[in-house]
């Protein structure tokens, strides 16, 4: 079984952090619990506000030089083609052209922080 694991962008700092999805629908705010913030059996956790749209799930897959594969990735196939990591459908494909994902493939960065990617 894959780990569940999600990743954000910070609002005040612009940094991604890795960990738990907390999302609180009455003030559509989305927060990242970052892996290893839990003090022994005390459960006090950071909660790190992130920005929603930026908010991408762990694919189970590691790319070609060992680099977690998360959705909204852009990632450049063995064929030299570029795609944009997406969940639909239950799977994980590409934008606008389905492939399995690869562990020869690259990531090239992700389409929040690459606008030239944008959807």
């Amino acid at each position: 079984m894959r780990p569940i694991k999600f990743r954000g962008k910070c609002i005040k700092s612009g940094e991604w952090f890795y960990g738990s999805l907390a999302y609180f629908p009455d003030s559509q705010t989305a927060h990242i619990i970052p892996c290893g913030t839990c003090k022994g059996e005390d459960v006090i956790c950071d909660f790190v506000e992130v920005d929603p749209y930026t908010v991408g799930q762990f694919t189970g897959c590691v790319s070609n030089d060992g680099q977690e594969i998360y959705e909204d990735d852009v990632v450049l196939l063995k064929d030299n083609r570029t795609g944009i990591v997406q969940f639909q459908k239950n799977l994980y494909e590409f934008l606008a052209d389905f492939h399995h994902l690869d562990p020869e493939m690259g990531i090239l960065g992700n389409i929040h922080d690459n606008p030239q990617y944008q959807r």
